[in-house]
């Protein structure tokens, strides 16, 4: 995921679509809507893991929470 925030990905929902999904590498956009939700959410969880070990910083906006690479 932090290639990904490397690569100018900044919230959880850029990181999402990014990322291919599912076995057959499926891209965001092809997944149903309540999969697209869980992908998201899936990936915040992530991300805020990686900010309590100091890999990523997070700003956190009026809705959405940026990350950027920590250092």
């Amino acid at each position: 995921m932090c290639e990904h925030i490397a690569a100018g990905a900044r919230t959880a929902y850029q990181v999402a679509k990014a990322m291919r999904w599912t076995r057959r590498r499926r891209q965001f956009d092809e997944l149903p809507p309540e999969h697209q939700l869980s992908a998201v959410m899936e990936i915040s969880a992530h991300l805020d893991v990686l900010t309590l070990h100091g890999r990523l910083n997070r700003t956190d906006g009026t809705t959405t929470r940026h990350y950027a690479l920590s250092g």
